[in-house]
């Protein structure tokens, strides 16, 4: 073997060099396709939702490898999610979630995906829950983003989140966009101004022509963007705001030296449409289930 090497005049060295770097090569390749994989992006989105619930959900507590929150009613933050990652889950694990939600008077919620392991799904099953929401993900990588043509008179105002003005301008944004009233549930309140106040997230105003049209905003986990709460008013659709706030915060996060971006959308709703225009990819369907 040593006189094949000395005859292509390659060292025996430097071939090994040659090898470890193909190897480590090898690995990056193969960890990026997992990254890429339905199951590691439903992974990963499941650890970052238990993030999500820790920092802005209100009360909560860890739960198995996951975290399960209760935030005040009206809250979207009523429920446990990032189960059955790492690790099968055991029927103390699930009693703890049940307990926690009946001794406070609420339904127990669980968001799962299809990857999660099967002694979750096997374990809700058993306790008779049943889905409530049907949400599809979508993902974006964010290599050579064409470029965007400009929505004539349309602008995304960046909010501070240490304004007080701008974390109500937001919330009153939102609450326009998605339920047609400015006035918020008392309930959104708290968790609205949590969001707006975390520190890994971004948030925009969109302007047509100097009115307030809607509004959003770009979370950062790991090497993803997730862009959510994106919302245009009533009498601003159908121009193609929506689909140039979402090709906008692409560019954001691409710009953030970010590798993917992901959103979730309602099955068949407005965001899934105007996603897949953008080129995204629908990747899967995650359920919220709950115990009524």
């Amino acid at each position: 073997m040593g006189h094949a090497f000395h005859h292509s005049g390659t060292p025996p060295a430097q071939v090994s060099v040659c090898n470890e770097r193909e190897l480590r090569l090898s690995e990056s390749y193969v960890a990026q396709m997992l990254t890429r994989s339905p199951a590691g992006i439903a992974n990963r989105d499941a650890r970052r939702m238990a993030v999500v619930l820790r920092e802005v959900g209100g009360e909560g507590r860890p739960v198995g490898d996951g975290w399960m929150a209760c935030d005040v009613p009206d809250s979207w933050a009523v429920f446990a999610a990032g189960l059955g990652v790492e690790q099968p889950v055991d029927e103390s694990t699930l009693e703890a979630i049940v307990s926690f939600y009946r001794e406070r008077g609420r339904s127990p919620r669980v968001e799962v995906t299809p990857y999660q392991h099967p002694t979750l799904w096997e374990g809700l099953a058993s306790r008779a829950f049943s889905p409530y929401k049907r949400e599809t993900m979508l993902l974006h990588t964010l290599d050579d983003l064409p470029a965007a043509d400009p929505v004539p008179g349309l602008a995304f105002r960046a909010l501070d989140p240490g304004n007080p003005d701008d974390v109500t301008a937001f919330r009153a944004s939102q609450m326009t966009g998605f339920f047609g009233d400015p006035q918020s549930p008392a309930g959104m309140i708290p968790i609205t101004e949590r969001v707006a106040r975390s520190p890994r997230c971004s948030l925009w105003l969109l302007e047509l022509d100097g009115r307030v049209v809607g509004s959003g905003g770009l979370e950062i986990f790991e090497d993803t963007a997730v862009l959510f709460c994106g919302c245009v008013y009533v009498d601003a659709r159908r121009r193609g705001l929506h689909a140039a706030f979402i090709r906008f915060r692409l560019q954001e996060a691409a710009t953030a030296g970010l590798r993917y971006a992901t959103v979730a959308s309602s099955v068949g709703g407005p965001t899934e449409r105007n996603a897949l225009r953008a080129g995204f990819s629908v990747v899967y369907t995650q359920l919220g289930l709950m115990q009524r």
